[in-house]
């Protein structure tokens, strides 16, 4: 949101986004990030807004997990993962880390870390696997 005084705790595919980094020599670097020039077209932040409900929003992130969808949310979600591959030195500049996020969330990848998480945070596996395939539905 170009101009907004919003403030977010995470990168905005919105508009433009003040970044600073501690590199190595624990210096900062500070820099900006403009979605348009990283072929995340900037959405409205309404693109972004939660649905009402759990069950709708759950259902919204399985298929994002998925990469069933290709929208707002993905620009974001492959946005701030890629930060994330930066902050961890797994990728050599935001692009990159992008394109890692991407790769990551299209093979089908996330979705089985999500499958894996699903089944070692319950007692009962198979039922809670059943729960996040049936919001696939």
């Amino acid at each position: 949101m170009d101009g907004s005084k919003i403030g977010m705790d995470e990168a905005s595919i919105c508009g433009i986004t003040h970044c600073a980094m501690v590199n190595e020599a624990d210096d900062i670097q500070e820099f900006i990030i403009d979605p348009k020039k990283l072929g995340l077209a900037a959405q409205s932040g309404s693109d972004l807004t939660p649905a009402q409900d759990v069950q709708t929003e759950s259902k919204r992130f399985a298929a994002l997990m998925a990469n069933k969808e290709d929208n707002a949310r993905k620009d974001a979600v492959i946005l701030n993962a890629g930060l994330i591959f930066l902050a961890a030195n797994k990728a050599k500049d935001v692009e990159d880390g992008i394109q890692m996020a991407a790769r990551i969330l299209e093979s089908g990848t996330a979705f089985k870390t999500l499958e894996t998480w699903v089944q070692t945070q319950t007692t009962d596996p198979e039922k809670s696997l059943g729960l996040l395939h049936g919001l696939m539905d």
